[in-house]
């Protein structure tokens, strides 16, 4: 209970000093800093900082919520638009991490499996649970190049589209996220029903095996209303920031700094693997601006390497194109999850038979 009082007033005040410096996705990456300062401050103490799953799994379906509002009809149209350029973005950034991760299997010397596995965007959670199930794959090296890769993205995307000439009108939080008392006393009744369908939604998810399912199942449930029309009362704003605060609270905590010290050779390549991935992400987000009617700072959210949920924290923070970023980011863990790390698991365990026979 202590541990977890800790972290709840780290994460707050973390969240409160990112605000008041005027940092990007404050109520994000404030409580991610606190808590990671934190633990490798005090690494020695045994739980010093506590989350526990509930409080992670409740900020997820929350943003799912808001994530599935933020669609409408006229998202249906654009998506269909798009998706040729969806398609092909993706298949660049995977592409991309698949090279570098070939890359570090060549000059680190880790197993073949191990450097793909390490470099494919496809969520912590997913290619760590595959590890489990191919021989040869060093589960502590995915988790900390995946880990590398994931504070590579959640800090260098935001500061990039605030604070370059890609960032249009920063906020706190987009604008269609926002909701006022006024419009919430009239909607009480279809703001519980849509919230509880939610959380139902993020139930189902769980129970038929989707990736990211209390995240996913929300925003599935939320959306399909939204694109057939309906009007989907927004959340309270102070309740997405709670939400996103315990978002960042769960990152911080889930990262494990006694992992680092063992691989502290693989840092250079990880790093280099992440930053090289974002670049291709901002050059192929500029190619998009060309060939649709999108701007730069959407573009290069809608194909950043995730995950899905921090980029879509980042849209909400600095008033892109909510619906759009979620489209693309949620069409690459569709993609990545169902088609690729499958046919990954094939491949690789086929090339281990291989070289066994």
């Amino acid at each position: 209970m202590k541990g977890l009082i800790q972290t709840m007033v780290l994460a707050v005040l973390g969240g409160c000093l990112f605000f008041i410096l005027r940092l990007p996705v404050p109520w994000m990456l404030g409580p991610l800093t606190a808590i990671l300062v934190f633990k490798f401050s005090f690494k020695h103490y045994k739980q010093a900082v506590y989350w526990p799953p509930l409080l992670h799994q409740v900020p997820l379906v929350i943003l799912g919520y808001v994530m599935g509002s933020s669609f409408s009809i006229d998202t249906r149209r654009e998506i269909i638009r798009l998706f040729p350029g969806m398609f092909v973005s993706t298949a660049i950034i995977i592409g991309i991490s698949l090279l570098t991760g070939l890359i570090i299997y060549r000059y680190i010397g880790v197993s073949y499996s191990t450097g793909i596995l390490g470099s494919i965007p496809g969520g912590l959670t997913q290619t760590v649970m595959l590890c489990e199930e191919i021989e040869g794959a060093d589960i502590s090296v995915v988790t900390f190049m995946q880990t590398i890769r994931l504070l590579t993205v959640v800090f260098v995307v935001p500061f990039l589209v605030v604070h370059s000439s890609l960032a249009m009108h920063p906020a706190s939080i987009n604008s269609q996220s926002v909701s006022s008392a006024l419009l919430l006393t009239d909607q009480y009744p279809l703001l519980i029903f849509y919230t509880s369908i939610a959380f139902l939604g993020g139930a189902i998810a769980k129970k038929i095996g989707l990736p990211t399912p209390f995240l996913m199942g929300p925003m599935l449930c939320i959306a399909i209303p939204s694109l057939l029309g309906l009007s989907i009362p927004h959340l309270p704003s102070l309740l997405v920031k709670a939400a996103q605060i315990a978002f960042g609270a769960y990152l911080g905590n889930s990262i494990d700094f006694k992992s680092f010290d063992n691989f502290k050779r693989l840092l250079f390549f990880a790093l280099l693997s992440a930053l090289t991935i974002i670049g291709v992400s901002l050059l192929v987000g500029y190619g998009l601006t060309h060939f649709y009617s999108m701007d730069l700072l959407t573009a290069f959210l809608a194909t950043s390497p995730g995950g899905m949920s921090e980029m879509a924290v980042t849209a909400l923070s600095v008033n892109a194109n909510l619906s759009i970023v979620t489209s693309y980011q949620l069409f690459r863990v569709l993609l990545i999850n169902l088609m690729i790390l499958p046919i990954l698991k094939r491949v690789l365990k086929s090339n281990k038979e291989i070289k066994e026979q």
